[in-house]
């Protein structure tokens, strides 16, 4: 697992933004990705597969002074898969 920072861009709400994503460990070849938005932490997120075995993202663990959208989840693993391919 490469564990450099990097950072994606995301639309949110009709806004760009940038957020710093850290790979941070990885646990039974799953992978976890602290996420930083304005230089704050935000979350950890890690890819799930659904049982259509579709991949999708989750919360693993997150800033609980932060209340966090469902979708913008998603959005921002779609930008952690693009970096990745």
């Amino acid at each position: 697992m490469d564990t450099q920072p990097f950072f994606i861009e995301y639309l949110y709400q009709g806004d760009s933004e940038i957020a710093e994503v850290r790979p941070c460990c990885q646990e039974n070849n799953v992978f976890y990705y602290d996420i930083y938005i304005r230089n704050e932490y935000q979350f950890t997120v890690t890819p799930s597969a659904d049982e259509d075995k579709s991949l999708s993202w989750k919360i693993s663990l997150k800033n609980a002074d932060k209340n966090i959208e469902p979708g913008l989840i998603d959005t921002i693993g779609q930008q952690i898969e693009k970096h990745l391919l």
